[in-house]
């Protein structure tokens, strides 16, 4: 519990790694909050922004990656430019680094930046999209069948224009993806299939049967793979604790 909600002195104390880990577990506002007070405390912003960028940039474990990148997110957007011009090529932070960089003005060639993130950051557009659609999607469900659901537009458009807003993002990110939006739905499941999954099924029901069918199969595929990957996750924390304490009832 103290690792998860330390004191200020605590927090201040606490080396990079050790914070980036207690940190994805927090709410953005707080997280947020203490990763400034952490880069300000110590030695100062100078010697403590290259370590929290270094800890930033370690891979976070599967059960851990939308936090992990929500935490990059809104935390690269402080950080000086200098710095983060090294990390555009760096496979977790090169495509926030780079939208930060170009948000100040600076030139950032799509090539210079890996294509594992630059699918991550899509990952995490394509979900901000796929939540709202999510949410209209079940208060349409919700409707009582003696009353009547909104029909389609009178050009066929969808009636929930959440979903139209996900159909067309995604559309966007697949004309500019090598393979298009077979290969993107694909690469997406094995990016980090807890939060694709959430998207893909939304567009198993995309209209453009090119579209729906290799995003139905993605989504099949997260489903399998998610749940192995949190019992590995599992097996790999017991591991390190050296196994579940004898004597201890599991209820």
């Amino acid at each position: 519990m103290a690792e998860r909600f330390p004191t200020v002195e605590a927090m201040v104390a606490m080396d990079a790694a050790r914070l980036v880990t207690a940190a994805r577990q927090w709410d953005d506002p707080a997280a947020h909050r203490v990763l400034r007070q952490w880069v300000v405390g110590g030695e100062g912003p100078e010697a403590r922004w290259p370590r929290l960028l270094a800890a930033l940039a370690v891979p976070a474990p599967s059960t851990d990656l939308l936090g992990h990148r929500r935490l990059v997110a809104q935390t690269l957007p402080d950080a000086p430019p200098g710095l983060l011009a090294g990390y555009v090529g760096d496979p977790v932070l090169g495509a926030w680094a780079a939208e930060v960089l170009r948000a100040v003005g600076e030139a950032v060639e799509e090539e210079a930046v890996p294509r594992s993130s630059r699918l991550l950051w899509r990952l995490d557009r394509l979900h901000a999209l796929a939540v709202p659609a999510w949410r209209t999607s079940f208060a349409l469900s919700a409707i009582p069948e003696d009353e009547e659901a909104p029909s389609e537009g009178a050009d066929g458009g969808l009636p929930n224009p959440e979903l139209g807003a996900l159909h067309e993002g995604f559309e966007q990110m697949a004309a500019g993806w090598p393979g298009g939006a077979s290969a993107l739905v694909s690469d997406l499941a094995r990016a980090d299939p807890a939060t694709a999954s959430h998207a893909l099924q939304l567009l198993s029901d995309h209209p453009d049967e090119e579209i729906a069918r290799p995003a139905a199969l993605a989504y099949e595929e997260c489903e399998k793979t998610y749940p192995t990957q949190v019992r590995q996750a599992q097996s790999a924390e017991r591991r390190k604790g050296g196994g579940r304490r004898k004597g201890k009832k599991r209820r």
